[in-house]
């Protein structure tokens, strides 16, 4: 059984980012977040798509809250990529 570097982070540790996709943090908590992508969005999205596709996701949040399930979804924009 061998050893990786790209391992996952422990929960609560920052996602080691690439050097060559910087992401820059409004709030600095936020690097401690699980983050996911979106699998329909390979590409760069426009501000347009993200406020539409933001809008409908986080709409969610009010179901999940009353299925009692222990997460919220957030959707950011990071260097063009939801």
């Amino acid at each position: 059984m061998s050893t990786s570097s790209t391992q996952a982070p422990t929960a609560g540790q920052p996602i080691p980012t690439s050097p060559d996709f910087p992401v820059v943090w409004d709030d600095p908590r936020d690097a401690k977040i699980t983050w996911m992508t979106i699998p329909q969005f390979k590409t760069p999205i426009s501000p347009l798509i993200h406020a539409v596709v933001g809008t409908f996701m986080v709409g969610g949040n009010a179901g999940m809250e009353l299925a009692g399930l222990p997460f919220e979804v957030r959707i950011e924009r990071i260097n063009a990529y939801a």
